[in-house]
């Protein structure tokens, strides 16, 4: 059998002169979308864990505890260490119930979808916001482990989209500790909100 070869580059088989670039372009990917699910799935452990002492605890733990879960899920899938989607399926499946969950919340309270950090319902309704958010970026976003010839993974400028979202999910978690010590004081808080996890910041005397 005659052995094709590239004029221009010297490649055998016909293989594509860019091969090892999007090869490296795709490792990148992966691992980039790692990061943030890996720093979400940070976010919503914490979160479940500072609804300990809510009076309906149970509901929010279930729901951030899925949620890491599922950004677990998420990153072995973006590092090929599974061979299945399941994990944005599961995804696809938070995304919905948070979606619907925050229709239902905002129902209940009549308060339009209200994101205020100074009051409870606010804070609900962002944490809800954020689970919808994300499940739906893990859902359409994060690389599968049979899309590794696909053209999304093969493009360079979905590295720089991965690496910007990167970044906003350092914002996020940051912000659950500056939120609680720089904008909050002890009366824009239930008094179940109180003592557990980051609270707000004393003032010096």
């Amino acid at each position: 059998m005659k052995i094709q070869h590239d004029t221009e580059t010297g490649t055998k088989n016909g293989d594509s002169p860019n091969h090892s670039k999007n090869s490296i372009a795709d490792t990148m990917l992966s691992f980039i979308w790692a990061i943030p699910n890996a720093i979400m799935a940070v976010v919503f452990f914490y979160s479940g864990f500072v609804q300990l002492n809510d009076p309906d605890w149970f509901l929010w733990l279930l729901g951030y505890k899925m949620a890491g879960i599922v950004c677990v899920g998420l990153v072995a899938q973006s590092l090929k260490m599974t061979e299945t989607v399941k994990s944005q399926q599961a995804a696809q499946i938070m995304a919905l119930l948070a979606g619907l969950s925050l229709v239902f919340h905002s129902t209940i309270h009549k308060d339009n979808l209200n994101f205020s950090v100074y009051t409870e319902e606010g804070r609900e309704a962002m944490g809800l916001a954020l689970v919808c958010l994300w499940m739906t970026t893990g859902w359409l976003a994060t690389p599968s482990s049979k899309a590794t010839n696909s053209k999304s993974c093969q493009n360079v400028g979905s590295v720089a989209i991965a690496t910007m979202v990167v970044a906003f999910c350092t914002v996020v978690l940051l912000s659950l500790w500056a939120v609680p010590r720089f904008l909050l004081n002890k009366e824009d808080l239930t008094i179940h909100c109180q003592g557990l996890g980051f609270g707000p910041q004393e003032p010096e005397l």
